[in-house]
């Protein structure tokens, strides 16, 4: 009986071996791609050593220490983002504007000739803000293609 029951165990020693191999390749696998990554993450931490030095140097011949200079570009950021947003605000005028007077018959639609002239004056403005206004797009949307 004792036999019996170690050779029926057998089988399933082998499945939880070849399991555990699997396993085992798999973190195989996962430990040489934490490897490359390594690598490229020290590569990546050199190039920042070396721009933090240069930063250094150039704030040390400024009178500059690199706190200040990072607080400089954090309020940089900050006045840029704000400048984007007033200009998402006159491109939002600008096109409400433009839309309003196009309706010169007061009827609240827009047909074929209206959209295609509606369409030529948004992208002739925004073209001011360097922005690329799809007519096609805006002339499917208004259903008139």
């Amino acid at each position: 009986v004792y036999k019996e029951h170690k050779i029926s165990t057998i089988p399933t020693l082998r499945k939880s071996i070849q399991i555990m191999r699997q396993l085992a390749n798999k973190l195989a696998d996962r430990i040489d791609s934490l490897e490359r990554e390594i690598d490229v993450l020290q590569i990546e931490a050199g190039r920042f050593d070396e721009v933090n030095e240069e930063l250094s140097a150039i704030s040390k011949k400024q009178g500059y220490n690199v706190d200040s200079i990072v607080k400089l570009v954090n309020e940089n950021e900050e006045i840029l983002d704000a400048m984007k947003g007033n200009v998402r605000q006159k491109v939002l005028q600008d096109v409400i504007s433009i839309v309003v007077r196009s309706y010169r018959n007061n009827d609240m639609t827009i047909d074929r000739v209206e959209a295609k002239l509606l369409a030529l004056k948004i992208s002739v403005k925004l073209e001011v803000y360097g922005i690329v206004f799809d007519e096609e797009k805006f002339l499917h949307a208004v259903s008139l293609k």
